[in-house]
């Protein structure tokens, strides 16, 4: 049957591992998914919305922004060393029609029940929206990423893998991750996900996009929800027709009459303004499977590359090369120029660290003589409360407002904030070169697997079965999300 006249189910999982770490973009991103899967004709009995400490009103597990925060007061709380979450406000998530928390048993209990409940009439769509982690990290492999999972529970790739392992093979799933870490769950094209020696592909007609490579963190989890620059914001405008700012755009490159899931993948890679560098599980499979440090040597012109892409890749190569000013269809050896750009924004950034490890030791100096005036006249910044201390060392609401009165009028409180605004201004300097060097890795992403799908020329049986299944999943790929 035509995967569009299945009826396709959803599971949703998001939020952070305790209440600081869940940001409030987290809860963003799953109302978002929600409003699009209504307008695009999914009943709610298909979806199930796992979040947070999910119906349990009286957890917190929303941080936001505190709104009324100066600059004054979080240098203020720099000098009790800078306690956890001194610009948040904590509250309960406002998500309605809540399935569940989004706790490691929660969620497995869902995914056990969906086995038993879906047949060759469905799909199944699989929606995270959390942290994760690397995992344990053999020499430089990042083999057992984890999702960071409500109550401080991970789940690892395998685990997760092999909850999918519990479907009826033949049936339809995508999964879509925006979590640190989430290409290591690429892994699940594989049986457990287990991509070692003697790894075996997945019958299973599943695939998956993820928003970064196994072994970086990720964008995207932010407190403030008016700097929400990730993944999910740019794959599902590919979805609503539109742009951030109300603009229609067009994702469907080729033409078809419907996004596909690729199609929405490339528009985030083409648009989005992060550090992430977003993979999919077929251009994993080809690096897992067709390792070679030959790979790319061999010289290609812009021309060349554009000549072997799919349509989405062309959007991809020349959306990405516009934006940094690149003509990547006339260059001789564009691959030449990105590892050059690449290595020169690296200096640039490692010249900033070093001046920004400079300037905050120095702040940490000027922070340190504020200290120790004000502990002379307020106990409580030694730090040593206890039952057997007096009144003078307990930091009442009215001690710490006269305290931070006189800090702001103390004489080197101005040399404080100039150091607090240089390393910010250097830290925001810095963030816009690593901005721009990823996007040329980006690039630098995609004409390696143009170079690794070359490999597929070679006459040789195991060459075969990779080219087959990598097709098996690209075909995956291509069916629409929603």
């Amino acid at each position: 049957m035509v995967e569009s006249a299945l009826i396709k189910l959803f599971v949703v999982v998001g939020g952070g591992f305790d209440p600081f770490s869940s940001a409030v973009s987290l809860e963003k991103n799953v109302t978002e998914f929600a409003e699009i899967a209504k307008n695009q004709g999914i009943a709610p009995d298909q979806v199930s919305l796992l979040f947070g400490a999910g119906n349990r009103m009286d957890e917190l597990d929303i941080a936001e922004q505190a709104s009324d925060l100066k600059d004054d007061d979080i240098l203020f709380a720099a000098l009790f060393g800078s306690p956890r979450g001194v610009d948040l406000k904590l509250r309960h998530n406002k998500i309605s029609g809540l399935a569940s928390s989004a706790s490691r048993e929660d969620v497995s209990k869902k995914l056990q029940e969906l086995q038993q409940n879906t047949n060759l009439k469905n799909s199944l769509r699989f929606y995270y929206s959390g942290h994760g982690g690397a995992g344990h990290v053999t020499r430089g492999d990042f083999h057992a990423n984890t999702l960071s999972l409500w109550d401080n529970n991970e789940l690892s790739v395998q685990d997760f893998t092999q909850l999918l392992d519990g479907f009826i093979p033949e049936l339809p799933m995508q999964t879509l991750m925006v979590q640190c870490y989430s290409g290591g769950f690429a892994k699940l094209a594989y049986r457990g996900g287990k991509a070692h020696v003697g790894r075996q592909f997945t019958d299973a007609n599943r695939c998956g996009f993820f928003s970064q490579v196994p072994e970086r963190e990720a964008a995207g989890c932010s407190p403030d929800i008016f700097k929400r620059e990730e993944y999910s914001t740019y794959f599902f405008q590919a979805y609503q027709g539109k742009d951030g700012e109300g603009n229609k755009i067009n994702a469907d490159f080729d033409k078809n009459g419907k996004v596909g899931a690729h199609e929405a993948h490339a528009w985030v890679i083409m648009n989005e303004n992060s550090f992430d560098i977003p993979v999919s599980t077929s251009s994993e499979v080809l690096r897992t499977e067709l390792k070679s440090s030959s790979v790319l040597k061999e010289a290609l012109t812009g021309a060349q590359y554009l000549e072997s892409m799919r349509t989405d890749e062309k959007a991809v190569a020349l959306g990405v090369s516009k934006r940094l000013g690149f003509a990547f269809e006339l260059e001789k050896d564009p691959l030449k120029k990105i590892r050059s750009n690449v290595a020169t924004l690296n200096k640039l950034m490692s010249d900033l660290d070093k001046e920004m490890i400079v300037d905050q030791k120095i702040l940490e100096n000027v922070l340190s003589e504020i200290k120790r005036s004000l502990e002379k006249k307020y106990p409580f910044f030694l730090s040593i409360l206890s039952i057997h201390n007096g009144p003078n060392f307990f930091p009442t609401p009215e001690k710490v407002e006269s305290a931070k009165k006189d800090f702001v009028a103390h004489p080197k409180k101005g040399e404080a904030m100039r150091l607090a605004k240089l390393i910010g201004d250097k830290g925001e300097a810095k963030q816009v070169k690593e901005r721009t060097r990823v996007k040329w890795e980006r690039l630098h992403y995609l004409l390696e697997t143009k170079h690794l799908e070359k490999q597929f020329e070679r006459k040789d049986p195991k060459i075969l079965k990779i080219k087959q299944f990598y097709e098996r999943l690209k075909s995956c790929e291509k069916e629409s999300f929603f």
